[in-house]
């Protein structure tokens, strides 16, 4: 009967280390990036709105 071992190097486990001390910044930066594609599409929504009753478009 054999078994097989899974090890894994140090550069690995320093990546994996690095990625789990950053998640916390990763996301507040997700967060701060959706609200600000919010803020956008409400920019964009307000303007053409605006645009519309100045040119009277449909």
């Amino acid at each position: 009967m054999t078994f097989s071992s899974f090890q894994l190097d140090s550069s690995a486990i320093d990546a994996s280390k690095e990625i789990d001390s950053k998640f916390g910044i990763t996301l507040a930066s997700s967060a701060v990036q959706i609200a600000a594609a919010a803020a956008y599409l409400v920019l964009v929504r307000q303007l053409s709105a605006r645009h519309q009753r100045v040119t009277n478009e449909a």
